[in-house]
C-alpha cells in the first residue's frame, strides 16, 4: 500500500510538460511524472549523431569540390593568358613570342618591318619603287562638282536653279564678269550670292576641292530638293545637287533604279552576274557594296569614298595577275543595268563590251640592301612579305632604312612570366597534397556553431579543410605529368632543359627557378639560340601516336595538352577533362544514388540522400518513442483510476 500511495504522491506534484514537433503539439508527464521530451531527445542521441557525421561528410565532399574549382579556376586563368591563340602577344605556344626583335624606319610612309628568329640584327636599305596594287574600277564623283583651272574661268556665266524641281521656282546665279579674285574668293563670291537669294539660302552650299586630278567647286546640298536646270558652261552639268553617302537610295541617283538590275563582273577570269532588286526603291549604295562582296565570296569588294564621293569597285587580290572589269553583256546572263552604273557614275569610258574606268593590277617593286649584303631588286605580287625571316610592309614609294635590333629582355620576360604563373599552380598544388589533417578539427554541426563566434568559426574551418586532398590521385598526376614535360628530352630541339645551358632548375615541389646567375644564363642563350630555345618549349607534332607526339612536342605544348586534358581547351570550361568531370559533373540522379560515377557532385548527392534517410528515420523514431510514452501516460492514467476506486471502496482516504 506504501508503495501505491508513494506513486500517487509522486504524480500529484508532477509539472506538466509542453513540447511541439512540427506541427504536433504533445503535453506530456500528466500521469507519469516523467521528463519525457529529455528521455526521447537521449533515446534520440545515436540518430542525431548518425545526422551530424552525414552532414559532416557532406562539408567535407562540399569543401573538397570548392578546392577542385579553386585549382581549377587558377589553372584556366594561366591557360587563358598563356596558352591561347587568340591572345598573340602573350601565346607562348607561338614561335613568334620566342623572337622578339625592334625594327626602326627612318622616313616614315614608305616601309616598316617586323623580324622573327634567325633574322640578322642591323641596317637594312629600302627603296620602293612601285607598290603592289588591286585591279579596279572607279567612277566619278557623285558629289555636285565642275573641275575649274582658273578663278576667272567662269566670269560672268550664270547657273539656273529649279528649286522645287518642277520648274515652279527657279531662279539663278551670275559670277561677276570682272571678277579677278583667287579660288577662296571665288567661293566665298559663290556664297555670298547664294545667301543673297532668298530660293538659294540655307538649301545649297559652294566648296572648294582639290585632289591629285585637279580643283574643283562642289556644290553641297544643305536641305530641301535643289537642281541645276542651266550649268552655264561651268561644267556642273544638269543634275540635282546632293551630298550623297552609303545610305543614298539609288533612286536619289537615278530615278531611273527602282527595278530588277544586273551588275555583271569578270574578276580573274571567273565571271559572275550580281542581281540588284530595287523594284520597292528601298535600296542604297551600302546595299550594291554589301551584294558585290557576297555574291563573290569577298574576292571583289566595293566601297564609297566620302571625301571623294566616288563608288570603287576593286580585287582583292593584288599584284599583276589581279583583274577586274565590268562586262555589259555575258553569256546566260541579263544585260549588265546602264541605270545602275549611271547612278554610280561607272558608265563612262564604254569601250566595245567593257563598262568603266579600270586600273590594271601591278606587282609590288622594291631594292633590298640587307648589312653586309648588296643590292637585290624583288618583285611581289603583295606589299607584305617575308624574306630571311624580316617581313617587309610597304606603304608608298620612296626610300628608308630600317634597323634591325634583337630584344632579348621582351622574350626573357615573357618567359619568366609564364614560369611566375606555372609556379604559382605547382605551389597551390603541392601544399594540398602534403597537408596533414587535423582530425581534432572537424566540420563544426549547427549546435556548435550556436555556441561560437564567426571569427572562431572561419578559424575553425580553415583547420578543418586543411588536408582534406592529401595525396590526391588527379591531382597527383597533374603535378607528376607538368613535372616530366620539363625534364624529358624534345626530340629535335637541339637543346635540352638543365641550369647550365637555361639557368633553370626544378624544386622538390616541382617549381621552376633560376639558379645562382641563371637570368643572364638564360638572356645569353636566347641571343645566342634563339631559335633552339623556340623549338625547346613551343614546338609542335600532330603525330598521331602520343608517346611520338609527346616526344617531338616542346615543353610548353606538353603543358598545354597537360592542361587541355585536365580542364579542357582555352577559353571554353569542359565537364570531359579530369578535373573538371570530377568537380562539376554529375551522373547520378538515381532516386537511390546508385548510379553514375564517382565525381563529387556524384558523392554529394548521394551523400545527401543518405541525409534525408537518416532525417526520416529521426522523425520516425522521434514520433515512436512518443508514442510509446503516449501508451504508457495512458497506461497509468487507467492504473491511478482503479487505484482511486480501490480507495473508495476500502474507505481510504
Amino acid at each position: 500500500m506504501s508503495s501505491v500511495s508513494s506513486t500517487s504522491s509522486s504524480s500529484s506534484s508532477t509539472s506538466i510538460n509542453v513540447s511541439t514537433s512540427s506541427s504536433t503539439l504533445r503535453i506530456t508527464g500528466l500521469s507519469t511524472g516523467l521528463d519525457v521530451d529529455s528521455i526521447v531527445e537521449k533515446m534520440l542521441y545515436y540518430d542525431q549523431a548518425k545526422i551530424n557525421r552525414a552532414k559532416q561528410d557532406l562539408q567535407i565532399l562540399q569543401w573538397k569540390q570548392e578546392t577542385y574549382k579553386d585549382i581549377i579556376s587558377e589553372i584556366k586563368t594561366f591557360q587563358n593568358k598563356y596558352l591561347n591563340s587568340s591572345l598573340s602577344s602573350s601565346n607562348m605556344l607561338s614561335s613568334k613570342n620566342y623572337s622578339a626583335f625592334d625594327a626602326v624606319s627612318t622616313v616614315s610612309g614608305v616601309a616598316s618591318a617586323t623580324a622573327t628568329t634567325g633574322a640578322v640584327e642591323g641596317t637594312y636599305s629600302v627603296n620602293v619603287l612601285q607598290t603592289a596594287k588591286a585591279a579596279s574600277i572607279s567612277g566619278n564623283s557623285l558629289f555636285t562638282q565642275a573641275k575649274i583651272s582658273s578663278s576667272t574661268d567662269w566670269n560672268g556665266k550664270t547657273i539656273q536653279f529649279d528649286i522645287n524641281s518642277d520648274g515652279s521656282s527657279d531662279t539663278s546665279i551670275t559670277i561677276d564678269s570682272d571678277f579677278s579674285g583667287s579660288m577662296d574668293d571665288l567661293i566665298s563670291l559663290i556664297n555670298s550670292k547664294i545667301t543673297a537669294d532668298s530660293n538659294l539660302k540655307g538649301k545649297i552650299s559652294a566648296s572648294l576641292l582639290l585632289d591629285s586630278s585637279g580643283t574643283y567647286i562642289r556644290l553641297n546640298s544643305i536641305s530641301g530638293s535643289t537642281k541645276i536646270t542651266d550649268d552655264g558652261g561651268t561644267g556642273f552639268g544638269s543634275r540635282s545637287i546632293i551630298t550623297p553617302s552609303i545610305n543614298t537610295k539609288l533612286t536619289d541617283l537615278n530615278s531611273n533604279t527602282n527595278k530588277i538590275m544586273y551588275l555583271n563582273l569578270n574578276y580573274n577570269g571567273t565571271d559572275i552576274s550580281i542581281t540588284i532588286d530595287n523594284s520597292d526603291g528601298t535600296k542604297k549604295i551600302k546595299d550594291v557594296i554589301d551584294a558585290i562582296s557576297t555574291a563573290t565570296s569577298n574576292k571583289v569588294t566595293a566601297k564609297y569614298d566620302q571625301l571623294s564621293g566616288q563608288f570603287v569597285i576593286q580585287n582583292a587580290n593584288t599584284g599583276s595577275t589581279s583583274a577586274l572589269k565590268v562586262i555589259k553583256s555575258m553569256s546566260g546572263y541579263s544585260d549588265t543595268d546602264t541605270d545602275l552604273l549611271s547612278s554610280l557614275n561607272l558608265s563612262t569610258n564604254l569601250s566595245g563590251n567593257v563598262y568603266g574606268s579600270a586600273s590594271q593590277g601591278q606587282d609590288a617593286k622594291v631594292t633590298i640592301t640587307s648589312p653586309g649584303g648588296t643590292a637585290t631588286t624583288i618583285t611581289q605580287s603583295n606589299n607584305s612579305f617575308t624574306i630571311n625571316n624580316v617581313t617587309y610592309n610597304l606603304t608608298g614609294t620612296g626610300s628608308t632604312d630600317i634597323t634591325i635590333t634583337q630584344n632579348v629582355d621582351t622574350v626573357f620576360n615573357k618567359i619568366k612570366d609564364f614560369i611566375d604563373g606555372y609556379n604559382s599552380i605547382v605551389d597551390k598544388i603541392y601544399t594540398i597534397l602534403n597537408e596533414k589533417r587535423d582530425y581534432d578539427y572537424s566540420p563544426l554541426t549547427d549546435a556548435q556553431k550556436k555556441e561560437m563566434s564567426e571569427d572562431d568559426i572561419e578559424k575553425w574551418e580553415e583547420k578543418a579543410k586543411q588536408g582534406i586532398l592529401r595525396n590526391d590521385t588527379n591531382l597527383q598526376n597533374l603535378l607528376v605529368s607538368m613535372r616530366r614535360a620539363f625534364y624529358d628530352a624534345v626530340e629535335g630541339a637541339g637543346i635540352s632543359f638543365n641550369s647550365k645551358t637555361l639557368g633553370l632548375d626544378s624544386t622538390k615541389e616541382g617549381k621552376i627557378e633560376f639558379i645562382d646567375g641563371g637570368e643572364e644564363i638564360l638572356k645569353n642563350a636566347l641571343k645566342e639560340n634563339g631559335e633552339k630555345i623556340a623549338n625547346l618549349f613551343c614546338k609542335y607534332s600532330s603525330d598521331a601516336d602520343s608517346n611520338t607526339k609527346y616526344k617531338n612536342q616542346g615543353i610548353f605544348q606538353r603543358i598545354n595538352d597537360i592542361i587541355v586534358k585536365n580542364v579542357g581547351v582555352a577559353g571554353v570550361t569542359s565537364n570531359s577533362a579530369i578535373l573538371t568531370k570530377m568537380a562539376n559533373k554529375q551522373n547520378d540522379y538515381s532516386i537511390y544514388g546508385s548510379t553514375g560515377s564517382n565525381t563529387f557532385p556524384d558523392q554529394i548527392y548521394r551523400q545527401s540522400i543518405l541525409i534525408q534517410k537518416l532525417n526520416q528515420k529521426y522523425s520516425d523514431d522521434k514520433e515512436k518513442y512518443y508514442d510509446q510514452f503516449s501508451s504508457l501516460e495512458t497506461a497509468m492514467e487507467e492504473l491511478n483510476s482503479q487505484m482511486s476506486w480501490l480507495y473508495q471502496q476500502l474507505g481510504i482516504s
